[in-house]
């Protein structure tokens, strides 16, 4: 599905319409960051206001992407920069002056409907698990176990820079290592809350 989105959008782009690509992007992918920002942050309200910000940051940037990496992974780049913001100063606002009312309505539906797709004891017991990791490494495996991005597109979410071919190939390697720690962690806690067993 991603790669039709992705082609689907790149066509809307590269025929000047930046209103429907917009639009593709947000409809296609906004439902998962809008989970990964839930979890995330741990607040639906706080997850509303920095999916907004990253609305208005896809909406203030899409006119320059230079497509280095795919729209799903800049979303998420800007999404994980809304989050950190979010964490800093609540209050901290992006400014959008493009007005694209389309975008406001499909984010408060996806809204909507992911928070009531979110909502289980189960997701919650672990969620609460998770939130014990430190913030990378909750983005982490959000982004490899609930969403499948690949490495290198992880990569490029969690860095604060643009890579090269090589550091991508780095840091990814590196994030393998780290994922597999953190999921040695994890598993040792969900045994010790009684979540799973020893042998599962």
């Amino acid at each position: 599905m991603s790669e039709h989105v992705e082609q689907s959008v790149r066509e809307a782009y590269e025929a000047g319409d930046l209103a429907s690509a917009l639009g593709k992007t947000v409809e296609a992918y906004g439902p998962e960051v809008l989970g990964f920002l839930v979890s995330r942050l741990r607040n639906t309200d706080a997850a509303d206001d920095a999916f907004a910000h990253t609305c208005e940051a896809l909406c203030t940037s899409i006119g320059s992407f230079a497509w280095q990496c795919s729209m799903r992974t800049w979303m998420y780049k800007l999404a994980r920069s809304a989050a950190s913001r979010h964490l800093r100063s609540p209050s901290n606002r992006a400014n959008c002056n493009i007005p694209l009312s389309q975008v406001s309505e499909i984010a408060d539906r996806l809204r909507s409907q992911t928070h009531e797709f979110l909502r289980s004891e189960v997701k919650d017991r672990f969620a609460e698990l998770r939130q014990e990791l430190e913030a990378d490494d909750q983005a982490l495996l959000i982004l490899r176990v609930d969403r499948g991005l690949e490495w290198g597109e992880i990569a490029e979410v969690l860095s604060d820079a643009q890579l090269d071919d090589d550091e991508q190939k780095r840091v990814a390697a590196r994030l393998r290592q780290r994922f597999q720690t953190v999921k040695k962690r994890l598993r040792q806690r969900a045994i010790e809350h009684g979540l799973i067993s020893e042998a599962g």
